[in-house]
């Protein structure tokens, strides 16, 4: 009798002890998760003020013919852009650019398009380089984690005005920022971009419905797949 109680008593002793090293595993694995989310939104909102910091310091300027005098070169003025403010003038020049590449234009929108940004990306690139090469990796950064990243995702988007969204539009339409469409397409980065602001409302096909989300332009002839 006492044998068959000592049993009950190390199969009881045992089972307890397996089911607190099970508790206790699953308490870590649950700690260790909070931990790791917590790191990761502290990486990520790390990097939003590393975004904001480098938008702060973007500056460009534009030549200005003064009212009295437009005739000649000695009255011009600079005026200086900072911060997101660039981005109107990045949007005035590489319209001019379009325009002045459409007239009398036989080609593709397509390719009229292509070459206009080219022009545009090699007088503006040392403005925007680092800006796209740090947003590029940030979505990836985002979409390369085990966390939630569509709502990440979303939020990063929504870091975005307007007109940055218009030159990230035609940026991914290029050669040189195609491979942003990937993170465009998951994260419907076009979602709130305003279709009039395109500089030809046939660019909206140009680019996959997904990117649209749930812009009006998401139902837009698309000519892509």
């Amino acid at each position: 009798l006492a044998s068959a109680i000592i049993l009950i008593w190390v199969i009881a002793s045992t089972f307890i002890q397996g089911k607190e090293l099970r508790d206790q595993r699953e308490e870590f694995s649950k700690t260790n998760d909070v931990l790791a989310a917590q790191r990761f939104d502290s990486a990520f909102f790390a990097m939003i003020a590393t975004y904001t910091d480098i938008l702060a310091d973007m500056s460009t300027a534009t030549t200005s013919k003064s009212e009295k005098d437009e005739r000649t070169s000695q009255n011009d003025k600079r005026i200086y852009k900072k911060g997101r403010d660039c981005f109107g003038t990045f949007t005035i020049r590489l319209t001019s650019i379009y325009r002045s590449k459409s007239i009398g234009q036989t080609n593709s929108t397509r390719s009229v398009l292509k070459e206009s940004y080219e022009i545009f990306w090699d007088k503006n690139r040392d403005d925007l380089g680092h800006y796209f090469r740090f947003l590029y990796n940030f979505f990836r950064f985002v979409d390369e984690s085990e966390f939630d990243s569509v709502s990440h995702g979303r939020l990063l988007r929504s870091q975005l005005s307007d007109k940055e969204l218009l030159i990230l539009f035609y940026n991914c339409l290029s050669d040189v920022g195609g491979d942003f469409q990937r993170y465009a397409r998951k994260y419907a980065l076009f979602d709130n971009l305003p279709g009039n602001q395109l500089l030809s409302q046939d660019h909206a096909n140009l680019m996959h419905k997904d990117a649209w989300g749930k812009n009006d332009y998401a139902q837009y002839g698309h000519t892509n797949p």
